[in-house]
């Protein structure tokens, strides 16, 4: 009764154990399985507390949608994510330097000479006049604890773990290349919408304008006073403005459906947007000072530069294959064939082991020969990122400088083409100008506000993308902000 009583304890206690460690593995494991099907309801926007007065049906500023952005994009939090997996391959790194334990019960019964000398042995209870050849049947429990210990590694151990910060730095610089880019893209979908509207107010006032001379000439030709190809010139006319309202309706759709996902909304979700903010950071006045600048803050360049840090390190690790490894070792146990353990019956053993690796087949050589490898390529890469930055910045001042030349020459044309149809809507309505040459004045003018108005915006969008280019949304704060004339 007394022996079934023990082993019972010993049984309830590793059931115990085994649900407290189920019980710790069920809260960790939080990611499940995607559904087969997945239904996609409204999000609510994760806004900051600088965000709080926010409305989600009022208007959006540009500084707002920047914050919802960095708050909320599944890309940034997809970044947070490897940054917390990066943090834990660094805890798993230092646990080498950590012995490790291991509790075991164990139960074995049988009829083997060696099997039945060890335990019996072990369990104080060794018959004499055993017969070795044939010593029958036997049954032992045994509990114990293992400690090993890792003393020398060659410096694997430490090399790992420096890997392993080195990827957290590499990381948390991915992050910031991530919402340097996102940064941008919002910029660029909040001023594409922005112009999408102010497309859509010119076109509706040609509509009307068009309407309007279209009735006034069916009143004359009903009169006897027009040509009937007049009035289906302005027929024609009044089709292509209202395609061009259709036309700029679609697009401002699309770049508010765009700027509610960089925001992680519905794509379906209205939005109004603020007309009287724009987003600005100073930048370097060229090129050349613009990438010098980018040398500094673009997160793509120093993540490069940590990663040929993290391979020389891999190289180092690599060569400790020709280092030996040296352990401590320890076990405690107890054996009884009926699991009444006392401390007659308590056994031990400890030790240390050095290993050494003598010949693997050159494997160690090969696995140096491919980390070296890694090295040269992260440092020709190193190399083209710094290319490829130069060629962006030299892009994005290119087409800020292009941006300013039209909307100058926009500017003038649109004075200019203004003051054309005034002049030819007076000689059209004095029967000095056909119809012909009011449509012509009419979509002269309608062109050069369009022109004008995309001119803004790329210039707008020139800025943001400098900012990109050079690295300098990595540094924005919601106080960055200026007015444009």
């Amino acid at each position: 009764m007394k022996t079934l009583f023990k082993q019972s304890l010993v049984i309830f206690f590793i059931l115990m154990l085994s649900a407290c460690v189920t019980i710790r593995y069920s809260k960790t494991k939080i990611v499940q399985s995607p559904p087969d099907v997945i239904h996609v309801s409204q999000p609510t926007p994760n806004i900051s507390p600088d965000t709080e007065k926010w409305d989600i049906n009022s208007p959006l500023s540009i500084t707002t949608a920047l914050q919802l952005a960095l708050k909320n994009n599944p890309d940034t939090r997809m970044a947070l994510a490897r940054i917390e997996q990066a943090r834990a391959d660094i805890r798993s790194a230092r646990s080498a330097f950590f012995p490790t334990i291991d509790f075991y019960t164990e139960f074995v019964s049988g009829e083997t000479p060696s099997g039945y000398l060890f335990k019996t042995i072990d369990q104080r209870k060794l018959p004499p006049n055993t017969n070795f050849n044939n010593p029958g049947w036997f049954e032992n429990y045994e509990t114990g604890v293992n400690v090993n210990y890792t003393i020398f590694s060659g410096g694997r151990h430490f090399l790992s773990q420096k890997m392993a910060q080195k990827s957290e730095h590499a990381s948390h610089l991915d992050k910031t290349a991530i919402e340097n880019q996102l940064m941008a893209s919002v910029v660029n979908a909040y001023y594409d919408a922005l112009a999408a509207e102010d497309y859509i107010h010119i076109a509706r006032e040609s509509v009307a304008s068009v309407e309007e001379q279209l009735r006034m000439m069916q009143v004359r030709f009903e009169a006897g006073g027009a040509l009937q190809s007049d009035v289906l010139s302005l027929q024609v006319r009044l089709a292509q403005v209202k395609e061009a309202v259709v036309r700029s309706t679609n697009q401002q759709k699309i770049s508010i459906a765009v700027l509610s996902n960089l925001i992680a909304l519905t794509p379906d979700h209205t939005i109004i947007l603020k007309k009287t903010e724009t987003q600005w950071i100073d930048v370097p006045e060229n090129d050349s000072d613009g990438f010098q600048f980018s040398i500094e803050n673009r997160p793509e360049i120093h993540k490069v530069h940590t990663q040929i840090s993290q391979s020389r390190l891999g190289v180092d690790a690599a060569m400790t294959g020709y280092l030996p490894q040296v352990n401590l070792f320890t076990r405690h146990y107890y054996d009884a064939w009926d699991m009444g353990y006392h401390s007659k019956r308590r056994n031990w053993s400890a030790g240390a082991m050095l290993n050494w690796n003598l010949f693997n087949g050159m494997q160690t050589q090969a696995q140096v020969d491919k980390a070296s490898a890694r090295l040269q390529e992260l440092t020709e890469a190193y190399r083209k990122i710094i290319m490829d930055i130069r060629l962006d910045v030299k892009n994005a001042y290119l087409n800020l400088d292009a941006a300013n030349a039209r909307l100058i020459v926009a500017k003038s044309s649109v004075e200019s083409a203004q003051e054309s149809f005034q002049q030819v809507k007076k000689q059209y309505e004095g029967g000095s100008a056909n119809i012909t040459r009011y449509l012509e004045a009419e979509l002269d003018r309608n062109r050069a506000r369009i022109s004008a108005t995309a001119a803004y915006y790329d210039r707008e969008k020139g800025y943001s993308n400098i900012a990109r280019a050079i690295g300098l949304w990595s540094k924005w704060e919601p106080s960055h902000k200026r007015t444009t004339e």
